[in-house]
């Protein structure tokens, strides 16, 4: 006789034996025998509806914009209903672009706290989820300080310089107001047209993102290298300035 079938028989004389128990001795011969079998079905019964959970019902819509304003102004305190200028800044925003936000996440967040200086928890951790969702491609544009722009291009947020990716007419209209920001490479000294200094954006007053911060100059930079929504962040930036629409203004003026 096989080991298989010994063990088979001692399994139906235990199980018989369990038959004819008291309910309580029935549990405890349960327990004494199967506890670890149970656990373990228990625990794959868990995964697999967590799985079902994470990839339909709790899988989070996908973003159709996502962009960060670093160490701004602008904290809104979550229980807060009450509508603000930024609210309103952002949501015409994503009207214009026609964003269907039953099936998409459209985000400008702009209550994340980055000092690479002070190596406390909160900015570690700000960081690390910053550059985790970056290459994960679920960041398309940044905005802050140069210092903070700078601060992450070994994380190879940056790519490409905007020249390759701003329509031409606008990199010229920003080259020609001298709101083209250069990250200088301190090994070689060579300038890389990274970022766009934003201060003066036409929109930019409706948001008030930095005002009476010590950031004066804020520069705002697309996140070409993990981003697959670069089109989206130029359309972002047209609006911030209200370009081609400035360009009247401008005329106006002069």
């Amino acid at each position: 006789m096989s080991d298989t079938n010994s063990i088979r028989e001692e399994v139906a004389k235990q199980n018989a034996k369990a038959a004819k128990l008291p309910a309580k001795q029935k549990f405890k011969h349960f327990w004494y025998y199967y506890k670890i079998p149970f656990f373990v079905t228990l625990g794959i019964l868990a995964f697999v509806t967590y799985l079902i959970l994470h990839f339909t019902l709790l899988s989070p819509k996908p973003y159709s914009f996502s962009a960060y304003a670093l160490n701004s102004a602008y904290v809104k305190e979550i229980t807060s209903n009450e509508e603000t200028k930024m609210d309103r800044f952002f949501a015409e925003f994503t009207a214009l672009q026609n964003f269907d936000l039953k099936k998409t996440r459209a985000v400008f967040d702009t209550n994340l706290t980055i000092d690479p200086t002070s190596g406390d928890n909160l900015t570690l951790a700000n960081d690390l989820n910053l550059i985790a969702n970056g290459q994960a491609g679920d960041v398309d544009l940044i905005m802050g300080s140069a210092d903070l722009i700078n601060y992450y291009v070994p994380n190879g947020f940056y790519k490409e310089t905007i020249d390759h990716y701003l329509p031409a007419d606008f990199y010229e209209f920003l080259s020609a107001n001298d709101m083209v920001y250069s990250y200088v490479d301190q090994t070689d000294g060579k300038k890389y047209e990274i970022g766009i200094f934003v201060k003066d954006a036409a929109r930019m007053k409706d948001t008030g993102l930095y005002d009476g911060t010590d950031i004066t100059e804020p520069v705002a930079a697309i996140v070409s290298s993990y981003s697959p929504r670069i089109d989206t962040s130029v359309a972002f930036l047209e609006y911030l300035f209200d370009y081609p629409k400035c360009l009247e203004t401008n005329k106006e003026t002069d």
